[in-house]
């Protein structure tokens, strides 16, 4: 019965997580499974299978802070990464979404961007930038 069963998760033409979804499953129904099979089996597909993402990010990088963008700060190229990274929506949605939200219009025409920068002894540009 357990062969039977353990043979049928295995033969199916499902993903691999899907498949150990199943075997532990069958453990819940009182089969016996070894005890840290389950912590070794979600450390091991809890890594990573390449190393694309963080290689496509570090080539992002290089690409907005070229020799013409030198001066830019780390913050500025950190903020403009997450923005490339993280959201999808082209630029027409983008557009509507904030022009619709008053909040992001206030904070944006709003000095205070420049005076909490101050205060934590960064140059805004009251001061030339220098």
């Amino acid at each position: 019965m357990q062969q039977a069963a353990l043979e049928h998760v295995v033969q199916t033409g499902e993903s691999v997580v899907d498949k150990w979804m199943k075997f532990f499953d069958f453990q819940s129904q009182g089969h016996d499974v070894p005890p840290n099979l389950f912590q070794l089996v979600s450390f091991v597909l809890s890594l990573r299978g390449s190393n694309a993402f963080p290689e496509r990010v570090f080539s992002s990088v290089n690409a907005k802070w070229s020799a013409a963008r030198n001066r830019m700060t780390v913050g500025l190229v950190t903020a403009e990464l997450q923005v490339f990274v993280n959201y999808n929506v082209d630029c027409r949605a983008f557009h509507a979404s904030v022009q619709s939200d008053s909040r992001s219009l206030n904070a944006a025409a709003s000095n205070s961007k420049y005076t909490s920068m101050a205060a934590r002894g960064f140059p805004g540009p009251a001061s030339g930038g220098k």
